[in-house]
């Protein structure tokens, strides 16, 4: 019998060097922007407490086995946290280039100001841009000696399709999972405790945004299904099967485009439902243009895009009935940019407080004209098949 090799524990100067040389000092990047930008100062202090006290709690003898584990878990929140940054960096800078340059009104010295903003952006981005290269540089290196501690995993010919399905597909939501699998051969409850088993063995993992678990609730209620992806020695394990790195998780995706891992499952769900009724999706639609006189166009960006007809659909997901000038707002560009909207709200109760709103906006003189039609989450899960958007008059 082959003997299993212990993997090697890391060492206390190296979770040191990491802690000290690499999560700090970016936290500490992201404490001097936040105090004029979305999150404060407090808030990235205590994220980096919270990540230093979680890296030490590894350094005792009876859980250095867990170091390697933590140490990428806090690396890859930390590199999340920089993305986001420079990506709303990124969206700034061309607001201010929109308002610089897109506005005839603006005389000389307003650009100029805002030509010195813009300036002052594209360095700190920079700098920002910087420092994520040297924290994703270090999560490759800490991932490689994970690798050479010694990788030594036994799955079951169950858990073994469910890790190649999720790798090959980037399927995440556990449910989505389970239908893929279930057969005469494996049941609900078969897949379930697979996936636990592989939860276990650290294998796949509960998704994180912020530091807390994310979870899905359906539009009924009732209990929370788990939202998974695979850790990274379940990343290594697929590359060691299959010779190819395993697709970005649908959750990660949702992460990075939407305003939350919720959010984006939504939008995930809605998606699956529409192509269940043989309409074609684009789930990561471009901005639409609502083109007025002066010849420059108000941007509206659709959740998706369906086609329906030869017709080009925009499709917003709201999860909480809307009953603000923002949304008034967005939604009355996307009708003037194409003519059409679907709107899905999450149950058919929030769909029917929706109605009344929009026809009281209908009213309204700066309302454009257009088509608008309802639908809800719950009703294309109810219905299946025999569902369909309701027009509003």
């Amino acid at each position: 019998m082959k003997r299993r090799r212990t993997p090697k524990p890391l060492s206390t100067e190296l979770l040191d060097r990491l802690t000290y040389q690499g999560i700090v000092p970016a936290y500490s990047t992201l404490s001097r922007l936040g105090s004029r930008r979305s999150r404060g100062r407090d808030f990235w202090a205590q994220e980096r407490q919270q990540a230093v006290a979680r890296i030490h709690h590894t350094t005792a003898p009876q859980r250095r086995h867990q170091a390697a584990e933590v140490a990428i878990e806090e690396l890859l929140r930390v590199v999340e946290h920089l993305r986001q940054r420079v990506m709303l960096l990124n969206r700034e800078i061309q607001n201010l280039k929109a308002a610089g340059y897109g506005c005839p009104g603006n005389d000389v010295e307003e650009r100029e100001l805002l030509e010195r903003e813009i300036g002052r952006l594209k360095e700190e981005n920079e700098a920002l841009q910087a420092k994520l290269k040297l924290q994703e540089d270090a999560l490759k290196r800490l991932r490689q000696a994970r690798v050479h501690l010694g990788l030594i995993v036994s799955v079951t010919p169950l858990e073994e399709r469910i890790l190649l399905l999720m790798g090959r597909t980037g399927l995440g939501r556990s449910w989505r999972v389970a239908e893929k699998l279930e057969s005469k051969k494996y049941g609900k409850g078969s897949v379930r405790n697979a996936l636990r088993s592989l939860q276990a063995k650290g294998l796949i993992k509960e998704m994180m945004e912020l530091g807390r678990k994310v979870t899905w609730s359906g539009p009924r209620g009732g209990g929370r299904s788990k939202l998974l992806l695979l850790s990274d020695v379940g990343s290594i394990w697929y590359e060691m099967q299959t010779g190819s790195a395993p697709r970005e998780s649908e959750l990660i995706w949702a992460q990075r485009l939407h305003r939350s891992v919720t959010h984006g499952v939504a939008i995930l769900e809605v998606a699956e439902h529409l192509r269940r009724m043989d309409m074609a999706v684009e789930m990561e639609p471009g901005p639409l243009y609502e083109t007025g006189n002066s010849g420059w166009g108000k941007r509206a960006q659709p959740d998706l895009i369906t086609h329906l007809d030869d017709e080009l659909w925009p499709v917003e997901v709201q999860r909480k009935v809307a009953d603000h000038d923002r949304y008034r707002e967005k939604w009355a560009k996307t009708l003037r940019a194409t003519g059409r909207l679907m709107l899905v709200l999450f149950s058919d109760e929030r769909m029917s407080a929706q109605r009344a709103i929009l026809k009281r906006w209908m009213r309204r003189s700066d309302w454009p004209a257009g088509e608008v039609w309802l639908g809800s989450l719950e009703g294309m899960i109810d219905d299946a098949e025999d569902w369909w958007f309701e027009p509003v008059r």
